[in-house]
């Protein structure tokens, strides 16, 4: 019930000024295998994560609410993960830029809540390109620090979307790199899923993870017949608003 209505949420902040656009979403639900480098078992991970966005009138401006759940189990781990955040962003011709605010738990991991603010932004030099970057302060846990980092996405084919990310994290002494290689692919345009695969690399304090991923995204509302270039322009902002060190 919180996870929907934290959405809903979202849609209610621009319902006034959304009456004439067309709001749109996304669904996706994954698995990832989370392995150590140096043995010791691996970690089952399976995925939900939503994000709701509705234009603000005809301003460019638009909110956007996401929520993301993961359930870790495996290699003497079990527990969940649960992000909320929201955003508000304007889109021009060329890119997008916004601030995004968030709360993440970490229920049986033995982690204290944390809650992130800042800064996201993507440019499109091109149909075929996409770059991305984002920064933001975190705090709780009685500490604070701070997070950034950096994407960019290559479109080989319209409906083929190749991306990689790096995320850095800080805080109390310790620190996160993540870096993410990533493909989608939409198989056709009348269906509103697209499939995803890609592999992550964890330090986390000099301990090393890797991460295996797969996953199905559906999308809804505006964008959702088009390719996936536009799906991705059009619909929900999703690495650059999202706290992506924060989540597993």
């Amino acid at each position: 019930m919180r996870a929907i209505a934290f959405l809903a949420a979202a849609f209610a902040l621009s319902s006034a000024g959304a009456a004439f656009a067309e709001p749109s979403a996304t669904l996706s639900g994954g698995y990832s295998d989370i392995q150590p480098t140096g043995g010791g078992g691996h970690v089952d991970n399976w995925n939900l994560a939503a994000a709701a966005a509705a234009p603000v009138g005809d301003s460019g401006w638009a909110v956007q609410g996401d929520v993301a759940r993961n359930s870790l189990h495996g290699a003497g781990v079990s527990g969940e993960t649960a992000n909320y955040s929201l955003s508000a962003y304007r889109t021009g011709a060329n890119g997008r830029i916004g601030l995004s605010a968030g709360y993440n738990t970490f229920q049986g991991l033995g982690i204290s809540s944390r809650s992130n603010y800042g800064g996201f932004g993507e440019y499109w030099p091109s149909e075929r390109l996409t770059l991305g970057a984002k920064a933001a302060g975190v705090s709780g846990g009685g500490s604070s620090g701070g997070y950034g980092g950096a994407e960019v996405v290559v479109y080989p084919a319209p409906d083929v979307a190749l991306s990689g990310t790096v995320d850095y994290l800080k805080q109390s002494g310790v620190h996160v790199t993540v870096g993410t290689l990533t493909g989608e692919w939409l198989p056709s345009r009348r269906s509103p899923a697209s499939v995803y695969a890609g592999y992550s690399n964890v330090d986390l304090a000099g301990f090393r993870q890797n991460v295996w991923l797969v996953g199905v995204k559906l999308q809804f509302g505006q964008g959702a017949r088009a390719s996936l270039v536009e799906r991705q322009r059009s619909g929900p902002a999703g690495w650059a608003a999202a706290a992506t060190a924060l989540k597993f």
